[in-house]
């Protein structure tokens, strides 16, 4: 599937760096996806019931995300994901005026990103989640 092959302003690419860095990412992480443009990492943790499991960083390409979930973040440059029960991914608006907001979020730990509903995907939808850090990636609380 070939929905995102967009060229990103440098600037939002800058910005998608600058919140890498922000949530702690490895710099091998940071790295690769500041050389490329169709590299998207996602915290996975693979079983949802098992409480204290350790998420895993993978690396996906960006077309990997579902073709819906692209049509729907429009111009949206995706840059991170949490899969944990449901696809969240976090992107850089192109509208400057929200990245001050967005930054305030993402520092709360309550960042604005698309949640891809894999079951439903007619349901999927632009919400808060919350998450928190560990040593291995991020795991979504709510």
């Amino acid at each position: 599937m070939k929905t995102n092959n967009k060229k990103f302003s440098a600037k939002m690419k800058e910005e998608a760096i600058y919140r890498l860095e922000k949530l702690g990412m490895d710099k091998d992480v940071i790295e690769k996806v500041k050389n490329s443009n169709d590299v998207i990492f996602v915290s996975e943790v693979f079983n949802v019931e098992y409480i204290g499991q350790v998420p895993k960083i993978v690396e996906y390409k960006v077309d990997d995300i579902p073709g819906q979930a692209l049509t729907a973040m429009k111009n949206y440059l995706p840059y991170f994901g949490i899969n944990h029960g449901g696809l969240c991914i976090f992107y850089v608006s192109p509208d400057e005026e929200e990245w001050e907001f967005d930054r305030e979020c993402l520092d709360d730990k309550n960042p604005i990103v698309y949640v891809y509903n894999e079951r439903q995907p007619d349901c999927s939808e632009f919400g808060g989640i919350c998450f928190d850090k560990t040593p291995q990636g991020l795991i979504r609380t709510s």
